[in-house]
């Protein structure tokens, strides 16, 4: 095959007659039928049933047989990477068996990584516009998810590029799920027209002593909190309420405001923390710092279903013992909010397990497989404690 460096190597099907087609044998037809105006070599590894090497000898053959012909990808300068690709595909060198997956490819697992980890809301990850309609939203997410699909790149021996691949296809399928609600499109593109709106205190004169000057300043955080809490930018009003009392704190309405949007403020807290420790599970798996977020989440918000399952999750994955029952009772709870999710189930089981109990490690698995009888874990223990 072709150095991975370098510009990139299409081959494309040459309109032959009957007589050179009858030539070919059954592989080499499949190959050719798939080919068309050109593809690079790179694709068409990915949609070949044959290994890399035996690919490229087939293609060859094409080619001498008259079927097919190389044309090279126009000349355009290669775009500088940035420090953090660079850095990494530096330290692939240590581990050539990562190489199975060309140059090319792991750039762009790294780019799209880097650009949606800088992302600040969906429409970057989708790589659109506020003003972006509904089916060329819908054009650009298809053309992502096929993309950065996992199943493209089963072949391949990924190494941590299958956890970033795996982040990338999360964040992609989450960001239009959001934008597909119109709801939560439209509370969006309200936030972000209130960021982009100057927000400079009004001038207030000289003149005026420094203590109406403070007054002045805490109307205008307070009207400005107005305006976030009606986007349902709970976090940014709450922030805005808190510096209007710090100003003046006489004025009851400034804190009253405060007061009756803070338990908004902990919801939206909660949840941006357990969407940022979800990512991290995604990279590390588990351990004590996605722990202590998803104790970060309850504390703000002791009702989150989400953060008392991560947190159980951790429990038993850290294999906490002197935890286990809490995480036992929190998940209880779980399972009566989420009936069809398997995940709080097997989680019990694992629980019981933990505490000696097999007859109900055994009941919970089972219910899991009734659910989702392709479960790996929740058979295991099924065949561990069945008598």
């Amino acid at each position: 095959m072709t150095s991975d460096s370098g510009p990139a190597r299409k081959i494309r099907a040459k309109v032959t007659d009957n007589q050179n087609l009858s030539n070919l044998s059954a592989e080499e037809g499949f190959l050719w039928s798939r080919l068309g105006d050109g593809l690079p070599l790179h694709e068409v590894v990915l949609i070949s049933p044959f290994s890399a090497e035996e690919t490229a000898k087939r293609l060859q053959d094409l080619v001498k047989k008259g079927a097919a012909e190389w044309i090279e990808a126009p000349g355009e300068p290669a775009a500088p990477l940035s420090e953090f690709v660079a850095r990494e595909l530096a330290a692939d060198e240590a581990h050539p068996e990562w190489k199975t997956l060309n140059r090319a490819m792991r750039i762009e697992i790294l780019q799209k990584f880097e650009s949606i980890e800088a992302a600040t809301n969906p429409y970057e990850i989708l790589e659109a516009t506020p003003r972006t309609s509904e089916q060329e939203m819908k054009r650009l997410y298809l053309s992502l998810s096929k993309r950065f699909h996992p199943d493209r790149f089963f072949k391949f021996s990924m190494g941590p590029y299958k956890q970033k691949l795996d982040s990338i296809f999360t964040r992609i399928q989450k960001a239009h799920a959001t934008l597909k609600n119109s709801h939560e499109r439209e509370a969006i593109n309200r936030k972000l027209n209130l960021q982009n709106r100057p927000k400079a205190p009004p001038t207030i004169p000289k003149t005026l002593s420094q203590e109406v000057q403070k007054i002045g300043k805490a109307e205008h955080h307070f009207k400005q909190g107005l305006e976030q809490e009606k986007a349902r930018d709970y976090m940014a009003a709450y922030n805005s309420y808190v510096l209007a009392v710090q100003l003046n704190a006489n004025r009851e309405q400034y804190q009253k405001a405060m007061n009756d949007v803070r338990p908004y403020m902990l919801k939206e807290k909660a949840k941006q923390i357990i969407e940022k420790a979800h990512v991290k599970v995604q990279l590390a798996g588990s351990g004590q710092d996605i722990l202590q977020m998803a104790e970060d989440a309850m504390r703000c918000d002791p009702d989150l279903t989400d953060a008392q399952l991560l947190w159980a999750k951790q429990i038993v994955e850290l294999k906490m013992v002197d935890k286990v029952r809490d995480a036992k009772e929190r998940l209880l709870r779980a399972k009566a909010k989420l009936p069809k999710d398997p995940e709080p189930r097997y989680l019990l089981a694992r629980c019981h397990l933990f505490l000696g109990d097999d007859d109900a490690a055994l009941r919970e698995a089972e219910e899991v497989l009734k659910i989702q009888p392709s479960h790996g874990g929740a058979r295991r223990i099924v065949d561990k404690t069945k008598p």
